[in-house]
C-alpha cells in the first residue's frame, strides 16, 4: 500500500497490535501487524495516523543526519578508537587489517549490507578476543565472577547483566570504541552481581577499582563532559 505517494512496508506477524514506525533517514514508512488484519483494515489505520505521519516524517527529514555508511573504498571504519581507511576488493570473504588500512575483501556486486555483516563479523571476533582477556582481569580484582558472556549488537545499551545468574552481555559497538571503553564497561557490569541496581553502593563500588569511571564513561558516550 502507499501513502502520500509513499510506499509502505507492511509485515504481518503473530503480535496482537500494530506497530507503526517512521525510519530515518528517508521517512520510510514501516508498520507490522497481526496476521488476521485486512488489507482494508491497515488501510483505515493509517488513514486514522495521517496527521502523525506526516508530522513525524516531516522532523525525521528536516533532521541533519549523517548518510549511511556504504562501506566502500575511501570511507573509514572504527576499531578501538582509531579510524581506519577502507579498501575493497573483489574476491572470497573476509576482513584484513595491512597496517592503517582495512582491506575489505566481498564478491563482486555484494550489497552494503552484505559488507556490513563482513565488518560486524570481524568486529565481533575482534571484540570476543578481547573479553577472552579482559574478562578474567576484572573477575580476579573484584572478586566477582561472570557465569557466561554473549555479544550482542544491541541499539540501546553498551552491555547488560541478569543479577541473578551473572550472565552478561557485551554490546558489538564496543569494538569500535577505545579499549579502556570495554575495561569500564566490563567492571560496570560485573558489579551489577553484587548491587543490581545504580545505587550509591554500586558506584562506590566502581570507583574502587577504576577512580576515573566517569571520564570513562563519558568516552563511551562520546561526551567531552559529564551527564
Amino acid at each position: 500500500m502507499t501513502f502520500d505517494g509513499i510506499e509502505v512496508t507492511v509485515t504481518r506477524k503473530n503480535i496482537k497490535s500494530i506497530n507503526l514506525r517512521i525510519k530515518p533517514p528517508d521517512g520510510r514508512i514501516e508498520l507490522s501487524c497481526p496476521r488476521r488484519m485486512t488489507n482494508a483494515q491497515i488501510e483505515a489505520f493509517v488513514r486514522e495516523k495521517a496527521d502523525w505521519i506526516r508530522e513525524h516524517r516531516a522532523k525525521i527529514l528536516a533532521m541533519d543526519l549523517p548518510e549511511e555508511k556504504q562501506y566502500i573504498t575511501g570511507e573509514t571504519v572504527p576499531l578501538w578508537g582509531r579510524e581506519l581507511p577502507l579498501i575493497v576488493k573483489s574476491g572470497s570473504p573476509s576482513v584484513q587489517l595491512t597496517g592503517e588500512n582495512l582491506i575489505l575483501i566481498v564478491p563482486d556486486g555484494s550489497t552494503a549490507e552484505q559488507r556490513k555483516a563482513c565488518i560486524d563479523a570481524w568486529y565481533r571476533e575482534n571484540l570476543r578476543l578481547a573479553v577472552e582477556k579482559r574478562m578474567p582481569y576484572w573477575e580476579s580484582r573484584t572478586g566477582l565472577k561472570c557465569s557466561r558472556w554473549s555479544i550482542r549488537d544491541m541499539k540501546t545499551r553498551w552491555g547488560s547483566c541478569t543479577h541473578q545468574t551473572a550472565a552478561i552481555r557485551v554490546n558489538l559497538r564496543l569494538a569500535e570504541k577505545p579499549p579502556e571503553c570495554l575495561d569500564y564497561l566490563l567492571l560496570h557490569e560485573l558489579t551489577h552481581i553484587r548491587h543490581p541496581n545504580h545505587s550509591a553502593a554500586f558506584y562506590a563500588d566502581v570507583a574502587k577499582f577504576m577512580p576515573d569511571w566517569k571520564q570513562k564513561r563519558m568516552t563511551l558516550n562520546g561526551k567531552d563532559t559529564d551527564e
